[in-house]
């Protein structure tokens, strides 16, 4: 397994701390981040559930190689990170054209609440694309192409 970097742990150890003041870091939210009040409510209500011996092994979604199931999918996928995050799937790690990986510029690990604008437009540009690609294929084929790809997972 990965090592966590200790600068990494202890900057989130910290941040799971000050979460004892929630009423203090939902203000600071409300007034610092363009997330709507229902989302901060929610964002600050899970933070006790955090285990914190998840935190100490470190916070990556088990080995590496979940990064290559990005690589077998058999549909058109869209993988939105921030520029950079140690919580987010590595872009150079995925290698199949069926991903489309956009970087967010100034997002955290939450791309959507983060920059919901860039989000949309990304999103919306991603759809559109890919309504085109399959403009012209009939049910039948789009009905295989489906069938395919959730029973390969």
């Amino acid at each position: 397994g990965r090592t966590p970097d200790p600068g990494f742990v202890a900057e989130n150890e910290d941040f799971l701390d000050a979460m004892a003041d929630q009423a203090g870091q939902v203000a600071r939210m409300l007034r610092d981040s363009s997330w709507s009040s229902a989302e901060i409510e929610a964002w600050a209500a899970c933070k006790p559930l955090v285990d914190p011996a998840y935190v100490r092994r470190g916070l990556y979604l088990g080995d590496g190689a979940w990064e290559e199931m990005f690589d077998a999918l058999r549909v058109p996928t869209l993988l939105l990170v921030p520029t950079d995050s140690p919580m987010a799937p590595r872009p150079e790690a995925v290698h199949t054209d069926l991903v489309r990986t956009v970087v967010v510029p100034g997002a955290g690990h939450c791309v959507r609440r983060d920059q919901p604008a860039r989000y949309l437009r990304a999103v919306a540009a991603f759809l559109a694309e890919v309504a085109r690609a399959y403009q012209d294929w009939d049910e039948e084929a789009l009905n295989t192409r489906c069938h395919l790809a959730t029973s390969a997972m």
